[in-house]
């Protein structure tokens, strides 16, 4: 009977009739498919390949959002207001973590910013806000935050080299060339 219970219950598994609930969520623990995200407590996990296996990243803080309230009604209806002319659509700007705002940075200012609030880095003689970045990495926050405060060009090329991709998601963090 004991044999029996227990194959029910396998079976139910494997077929996805029963999940755990949102709270078994933790970072480092097993998960399936890579990318896949989940909120719990107002903290956003996303599955990552680390190494051989998928494990949940230590998750990144999200603004909690409230319920829609309803529409107010009143007993009193008040006159309608003559609708305003429409105001033309302005295309939207592209967007990008970070706008190069200065022409260059120190390394005295990358040093200042070597934590997971504010992670910037250099990479080739230019100054990178990874910030953004620590959450989302397929690699985990681990290996972006060894670059914070320091020059990362060495341990970034010999992960990615040259490669497309890396290079092309660096660029969206850039700040400005390095002071030399």
């Amino acid at each position: 009977m004991k044999r029996f219970i227990s194959v029910v219950v396998t079976a139910i598994l494997a077929a996805g009739l029963f999940s755990l609930p949102a709270a078994a969520v933790k970072p480092g623990t097993a998960c399936k498919p890579v990318k896949k995200t989940t909120v719990v407590k107002n903290v956003k996990y996303t599955c990552i390949k680390q190494g051989n296996k998928f494990v949940w990243n230590k998750g990144v803080k999200v603004k909690a959002t409230a319920p829609a309230k309803p529409p107010a009604t009143s007993t009193n209806p008040t006159p309608a207001k003559p609708a305003e002319p429409a105001k033309p659509i302005e295309p939207a700007k592209p967007t990008t973590p970070t706008t190069p705002t200065k022409t260059s940075y120190t390394m005295e200012q990358v040093r200042a910013n070597r934590t997971s609030a504010k992670c910037w880095t250099v990479i080739d003689d230019n100054v990178y806000d990874l910030t953004s970045w620590i959450g989302p990495h397929p690699g985990g926050d681990d290996a972006i935050e060894s670059l914070c405060g320091v020059n990362g060009t060495s341990a970034f090329r010999s992960k990615h080299g040259r490669s497309g991709s890396p290079n092309q998601q660096l660029d969206r963090y850039l700040l400005g060339p390095l002071d030399k």
